[in-house]
């Protein structure tokens, strides 16, 4: 009996053993940021001009560095969920900053395939992507953790002398999250963003973490294409132009926007509550497109334009308040909130069963 219980303690501390390595595994890979593995190529100043599958390293910096990229020919940085495309993870106060120029400026294209991560835990790192006239393309997400790391994006040379494209493709069918502020880098600068999704399957969805175009006409950005088959999140503010949707799917604003949208498929817009929209909403083709309020919002432009206007617009709660025009097939109030209409109203109006609402309709006003 002595010896079997010897046996039975000998296998209970095995399991307590592989129990930790268990552990000590999953707390080691959970510091990941993303899904692929850390960059190993360690960033220097020296200008990269090739394609770096192992993806650029910022493990030792306590200052400020400037590092030059020449994607002259189209070049790649990481592997697509295996290796990072940048990983910072510096042991002091990094400011690492990557500077995008073709040397020929023949417009070719950087592409991040894997993530774009910062690692520090000290939270005081930070990234910065200036390209100036090189076509930048993300195919997977960007990450910086808490505190005060962040990742910028600026487009442009700030002259406008350049065509460039910022493009976030989703065709890797998971869900990705963009937490970097983007901007272009002058008014002068006509710079369009693209969500794209090349097998149309609609499965993953594209979150911008900050705010898009800045916070004035400066920064902002010029048009930005949200492509079919795409399912795209804005968490804050954008400041885009002119906002052309294609996709059939959900589009959703949880901040202000500033800027036309269009919609040109029968699409689905989804505004947070507390979120205001500065500009119009139009529709391509007549009895299209859905704008769905979840609470207290203004619009400040018209909303529909083609034929009957949108197919709906659903009301929730809190005041829903359209400065302009309206035109939908069928406006219905969700929630117990209130409608308010300062311009003229052309459709159909419906209070949802067991809700009640106050409609407001401006003096003078149909």
């Amino acid at each position: 009996m002595g010896l079997l219980k010897n046996k039975n303690s000998s296998i209970r501390i095995l399991a307590i053993f592989l129990s930790v390595i268990f552990l000590f595994s999953c707390v080691s890979t959970s510091v990941e940021a993303a899904d692929g593995d850390p960059a190993t190529t360690e960033l220097t100043g020296a200008t990269i001009s090739a394609t770096t599958t192992t993806g650029l390293l910022e493990s030792n910096l306590n200052t400020v560095q400037n590092n030059t990229i020449d994607p002259n020919g189209n070049i790649t940085l990481g592997a697509a969920n295996d290796v990072d495309s940048v990983t910072v993870n510096s042991t002091g106060s990094a400011v690492v900053l990557l500077t995008v120029t073709d040397s020929v400026g023949s417009g070719d294209t950087l592409t991040f395939a894997g993530d774009i991560t910062i690692e520090d835990a000290g939270t005081n790192d930070t990234l910065t992507i200036n390209t100036t006239d090189a076509n930048l393309t993300f195919l997977d997400s960007i990450v910086h953790g808490a505190g005060s790391n962040a990742v910028t994006i600026n487009a442009g040379d700030g002259a406008g002398g350049t065509a460039l494209t910022l493009t976030f493709d989703t065709d890797a069918n998971e869900a990705q999250a963009i937490a970097a502020t983007i901007n272009a880098a002058s008014a002068a600068d006509g710079i369009p963003i693209s969500v794209t999704n090349p097998s149309s399957d609609g499965a993953a969805t594209m979150t911008f973490a900050e705010a898009i175009g800045g916070s004035n006409t400066t920064t902002a950005i010029d048009t930005w294409n949200v492509g079919a088959g795409t399912t795209t999140t804005c968490s804050s503010t954008v400041r885009v132009d002119a906002i052309n949707i294609s996709s059939t799917n959900t589009t959703s604003f949880n901040g202000n926007v500033t800027g036309a949208i269009d919609l040109s498929a029968d699409g689905i817009i989804s505004v947070g509550n507390g979120a205001n929209i500065t500009g119009a909403i139009t529709n391509t083709t007549t009895n299209q497109g859905t704008l769905t309020l979840a609470g207290t919002t203004t619009v400040s432009g018209a909303v529909g334009s083609t034929g009957a206007g949108l197919a709906a617009i659903n009301a929730g709660t809190g005041t829903a308040t359209f400065s302009s025009d309206v035109k939908t097939t069928l406006l219905t109030t969700n929630g117990s909130g209130n409608i308010v209409l300062n311009g003229n109203f052309t459709g159909d109006l419906n209070v949802s069963t067991g809700n009640s609402a106050t409609i407001t309709i401006a003096t003078g006003k149909n």
